[in-house]
């Protein structure tokens, strides 16, 4: 989404917000087509939906573009992994996605580790270089 908001614009930041999902992913029959529709909100504003071949919502955000840096808010990673006992690594993340019938490339292989309950989880993501 970012990607795409950056060729329709000239702004040097965008930010992700209010991103929600309406329903889980799941491929039927092995397949499962997604689109990245990207929807002008104001000059300064791009709404991202994410839907399938019959235009059933998956899910949505709203794309902030920016001339300056966002405000970066800081979190203690470790305090709030404390309530979070399970963990899956990398590897097992992209194995689990493969059996579900996605494929991802290099690019799009930013999830590390998540941390996770029975009602919450945390993912630590590396962007790759750009």
């Amino acid at each position: 989404a970012i990607g795409a908001a950056r060729l329709l614009s000239q702004s040097p930041y965008i930010q992700l917000e209010n991103m929600f999902w309406l329903r889980p992913v799941i491929p039927h029959e092995g397949k499962l087509t997604l689109h990245v529709q990207i929807t002008p909100q104001n000059s300064q504003q791009l709404r991202m939906s994410l839907v399938n071949d019959a235009k059933e919502l998956f899910s949505e955000c709203m794309l902030q573009l920016l001339e300056e840096p966002p405000h970066q808010q800081q979190w203690d990673m470790e305090t709030l992994k404390l309530d979070l006992p399970y963990e899956i690594q990398h590897e097992e993340i992209y194995e689990k996605f493969k059996q579900e019938g996605f494929a991802f490339g290099p690019t799009f292989k930013t999830v590390r580790r998540i941390f996770y309950s029975h009602d919450a989880f945390l993912s630590e993501i590396q962007l790759p270089e750009e």
